[in-house]
């Protein structure tokens, strides 16, 4: 039914109950009635003439959350379809020389690094010699692939001088930070942080320690540490990882 049907039924229907309580109802009861039939026919009347306000604000409400939505689920795809793209170009690189290779992620939000550029790090099976890979992200869409061999360092008793790199053999600190230094470093300076200290030191030989009440008190220790002849590339790969670094004597201190 629409809308001036419905009016002229109201009018109607007012009309009539008016008429019923006049020949019905004394004063003072008929007064009283007569108001009260006529604001309810007024709030009938309001919410008849604001309904299709309401209906359209809602409809406007929904669609905007249905869009927010899209938009979110769309960024999220799309982040989705640019790691998959990225992952074909390094396996189709890996697989035109080691047929059998495959290779999982070792960076954190690979994603991040494919929208801002930077170096990643990823493991690899199936190719001898080597077990991780370092992958270069250029902003314009450039990608470029390092092999690397990383294995532990054993543990050196306390007797035993530290061994020197072999002849032609070097370390990469950006390596080493994101396979092992990152985790103990973050656990570390998380706990650190949260009994009120803001700096540590890294020791020479590999340990970890805070200034206290008692002096120099460790706190951790790294399983291995670069030389200082790494040093300078170390300082600059903490502060791409978000810390104030600088060397001191014999060992580097990080604040934060």
């Amino acid at each position: 039914m629409k809308f001036h049907e419905r009016l002229w039924c109201s009018i109607s229907f007012l009309v009539g109950a008016a008429m019923a309580v006049m020949a019905l109802v004394l004063d003072p009861w008929r007064t009283r009635l007569l108001t009260v039939i006529f604001a309810v026919w007024c709030i009938w009347l309001a919410s008849e003439l604001l309904r299709p306000r309401i209906r359209a604000r809602e409809k406007r409400a929904y669609a905007g959350y249905r869009n927010r939505g899209g938009a979110s689920r769309l960024g999220q795809q799309t982040e989705e379809v640019l790691v998959r793209h990225v992952n074909y170009r390094i396996s189709a690189y890996l697989h035109s020389v080691f047929p059998e290779a495959k290779w999982e992620w070792e960076t954190q939000f690979p994603a991040r690094l494919m929208l801002h550029g930077g170096e990643g790090l990823i493991r690899i099976q199936g190719v001898p010699d080597y077990n991780y890979a370092q992958v270069q992200l250029d902003p314009g869409g450039k990608i470029q692939c390092a092999l690397v061999r990383i294995d532990p360092f054993p543990l050196q008793a306390e007797h035993e001088e530290p061994q020197q790199p072999a002849q032609g053999e070097t370390l990469d600190p950006q390596v080493w930070f994101e396979v092992q230094g990152r985790k103990v470093l973050e656990e570390v300076i998380a706990d650190l942080s949260s009994r009120g200290h803001n700096s540590l030191t890294m020791n020479e030989d590999g340990s970890v320690t805070v200034e206290s009440d008692e002096g120099e008190q460790m706190v951790a220790a790294f399983p291995s540490f670069p030389q200082r002849v790494y040093w300078q590339q170390m300082l600059r790969v903490l502060e791409r990882a978000g810390y104030a670094a600088g060397e001191d004597g014999d060992a580097i201190t990080v604040t934060w």
